[in-house]
């Protein structure tokens, strides 16, 4: 059994990183001075880590860490909106990742997911950020638009698989990197087809 191996290090490198883009880095920093300040020279274990994150975040950083820590797999978040009235509902939901061809039983549990989400028309942005704790929640927020585009994973610094809903800007981009694939693939084509024309001169050449 080893301790020390690439998941170790790759999700824990990833959920350190989803906890300063969600604290902020000064605030990430702050702890995580003051966590090597009383631990100079000494051991200490994950809890004493969180509880100096927690000090500084002035939230319980601790029990959102164990979600990940404590329990197997990535999280699949999905996120739509509704355009109301007196502004916009926020639909997420979360569920067990699966990759194709994935055989195990039911996965339950849920993790507490700190994540940033960001809203456009277009024109405007608007960043929202929150804590999904349930299998699912709605998010009133007004960013005083109707957005046509969602991020639910802002960098991607969040360490959760993610899709939404297509909206025109989305598609259109859709289209273009489809366009630009179209594209690509031709001109391999091209190239093959010179290549192959080259190769048919050559051979011409030498039977001469």
């Amino acid at each position: 059994y080893n301790a020390f191996d690439g998941i170790t290090y790759a999700k824990g490198a990833s959920i350190l990183t989803m906890l300063e883009a969600w604290m902020g880095a000064a605030r990430f920093q702050a702890g995580v001075r003051s966590y090597l300040a009383e631990h100079a020279f000494g051991t200490a274990t994950t809890s004493d880590l969180l509880s100096h994150l927690s000090r500084e975040a002035r939230t319980d950083v601790g029990k959102l860490v164990a979600s990940f820590l404590d329990q197997p797999g990535v999280p699949l978040v999905s996120v739509d909106w509704r355009c109301e009235a007196d502004g916009v509902a926020v639909d997420v939901q979360q569920s067990h990742y699966r990759a194709l061809g994935d055989v195990r039983g039911p996965l339950t549990g849920v993790w507490q997911i700190p994540m940033c989400v960001r809203l456009s028309d277009g024109k405007k942005t608007f960043d929202h950020c929150s804590v999904l704790t349930e299998a699912r929640a709605t998010w009133q927020i007004k960013p005083g638009f109707c957005p046509t585009f969602s991020h639910p994973n802002i960098d991607e610094a969040g360490y959760y698989r993610w899709h939404t809903r297509l909206g025109p800007i989305s598609t259109a981009r859709g289209d273009k990197l489809r366009r630009d694939a179209i594209e690509r693939k031709l001109e391999a084509i091209r190239k093959d087809e010179r290549r192959a024309w080259l190769s048919k001169d050559e051979d011409t050449a030498l039977q001469l």
